[in-house]
C-alpha cells in the first residue's frame, strides 16, 4: 500500500463500524427507491447483513483503545460492550 493510503487506514481504523452502519444505511434508502414492492423484503436482509458486518468490525477493532480525532472518539471495554448492545437490538 502506499504511504498515503496507509495513512488514511490508519486514520479511518478506529470508526470503521460506523462507517459500515452508515454506508448500510444510506444504500438501503437509496435501493428503496428503486426496488418494487414485492421485493422489499430483502432490504431487511440487506441491514441485517450489515449489522453483521459492523459487528466484525467492532469484534476486530476490540484491543484499540485510546480516544481520536481530538477526543471525539473514545474506544474502550464500556463503548465496545454498547456497540455490541446497540447490533443485538437493530438484528
Amino acid at each position: 500500500m502506499s504511504g498515503a493510503l496507509q495513512g488514511v487506514v490508519n486514520v479511518v481504523f478506529p470508526i470503521y463500524p460506523e462507517i459500515v452502519v452508515i454506508a448500510v444505511g444510506l444504500s438501503v434508502l437509496l435501493f428503496d427507491l428503486f426496488v418494487d414492492k414485492e421485493n422489499k423484503a430483502y432490504l431487511g436482509w440487506y441491514s441485517l447483513a450489515g449489522i453483521v458486518l459492523a459487528a466484525l468490525a467492532t469484534f476486530k477493532i476490540m484491543g484499540v483503545h485510546g480516544s481520536f480525532f481530538a477526543g471525539t472518539v473514545l474506544l474502550d471495554p464500556f463503548s465496545t460492550f454498547f456497540k455490541f448492545v446497540f447490533y443485538i437490538a437493530c438484528a
